[in-house]
């Protein structure tokens, strides 16, 4: 057995250990089963909306609506893995102009299957899976290649509103390190990502040395954690315990004293603890890299 798979027994005492102290204090918050998806298959109207970025564009039930930067000539770059965290807004027929949109801005393009994505001014729009009530702008911004747009149809290239609760202290300045501590009001502090989402390990994880076991159907719920160079840390993060992992598809995901980090995408705001407890299978983490417990 290696170091690293020895150190990672040292939580709370192996999987049966874990299941008393971390299994018992990481109760489910009643996850939502509901997805963008369902959203997209039902909305066929675009209009225009306030929100705190400004008046843009939302579908019927007042979801926000975006463009991705990579579509190319009103065709669809976003697929697979990117398609089930930016569900397309597609129709049967005609998109439906509603109040303050432009009837001749309004258009479709066929998607791989066959489907038809709404575009606006030529361009293909999405919901973000993190959004959760009307008027949320969670995607604005996301990786600098997603944002709103106006009535106009011109891209609202601007920061969303850091007003409300983000997970962050009233003026302390938002850093945007890959593995950062909060401090939360159940669980004390725990690691987020760069925008402030927390970050959680997986049971199953544990019995593969520096692997992930989340595949599939579990990349529905979950996203693992990923970077392209050396993962970046804030205050309290223990270097040392700071790894990566190859994916099967190539990608690098970032680990923490051997526990491959995942977002949970029902999270819709920084600081959500829903996953905590999913499954019996998932914990938030500590910054020594545990299980994190009810204070």
């Amino acid at each position: 057995m290696s170091n690293s798979l020895l150190r990672r027994l040292a939580l709370p005492a192996v999987i049966a250990a874990l299941a008393i102290p971390a299994l018992a204090a990481c109760n489910s918050a009643g996850a939502n089963e509901s997805t963008g998806k369902e959203a997209a298959d039902s909305a066929t109207e675009v209009k225009v909306g306030e929100t705190s970025l400004g008046d843009v564009l939302l579908d019927s039930e007042g979801k926000t609506l975006y463009m991705f930067k990579k579509d190319k000539d009103g065709k669809s770059a976003c697929y697979d893995k990117c398609e089930k965290m930016w569900p397309p807004l597609t129709v049967d027929g005609d998109a439906k102009a509603g109040d303050g949109a432009d009837a001749d801005l309004l258009g479709t393009s066929e998607r791989e299957d066959g489907s038809q994505q709404v575009t606006y001014n030529g361009m293909p729009l999405y919901y973000f899976a993190k959004d959760k009530a009307e008027g949320d702008v969670n995607g604005q911004g996301v990786k600098d290649v997603w944002y709103v747009v106006d009535a106009e149809g011109n891209i609202v290239d601007k920061a969303k509103d850091s007003g409300g609760d983000d997970g962050y202290d009233d003026g302390e300045e938002k850093k945007s390190y890959d593995l950062q501590l909060v401090d939360n009001d159940e669980y004390g502090p725990i690691l987020v990502n760069s925008e402030g989402m927390t970050l959680y390990m997986f049971f199953k994880d544990e019995k593969l040395d520096n692997a992930s076991a989340c595949y599939k159907d579990c990349l529905n719920k979950w996203t693992p954690l990923t970077v392209e160079d050396d993962p970046t840390y804030g205050d309290g993060v223990d270097k040392s315990l700071i790894g990566t992992i190859e994916r099967e598809d190539g990608t690098k995901q970032v680990t923490y004293n051997d526990w491959p980090m995942y977002t949970f995408n029902d999270d819709a705001n920084a600081g959500d603890t829903k996953g905590v407890g999913f499954k019996d299978l998932w914990c938030a983490t500590t910054a020594t890299g545990e299980a994190a417990v009810t204070k």
